[in-house]
């Protein structure tokens, strides 16, 4: 985090997991303008398997009245 913005030079698939190359560039801190990518390093230790459900949506109406009962 607040390391600046990096330039991806180069991108490769390896035993099934996408590898990106980059430059870092720390002087540059226009974050708004920049794609956001976040990592999790491989640790054994650390790591775990997980099962993601995705549920939809919860509420699908635009917009929630004071009288509505959730």
């Amino acid at each position: 985090m607040n390391w600046g913005n990096a330039t991806i030079t180069s991108k490769s698939t390896e035993n099934g997991m996408t590898v990106l190359h980059g430059n870092v560039d720390p002087g540059d801190k226009d974050f708004k303008k920049t794609k956001k990518i976040t990592w999790i390093a491989q640790d054994k230790n650390t790591n775990y398997t997980v099962t993601l459900v995705e549920l939809d949506h919860l509420i699908t109406k635009k917009k929630l009245e004071d009288t509505d009962n959730l």
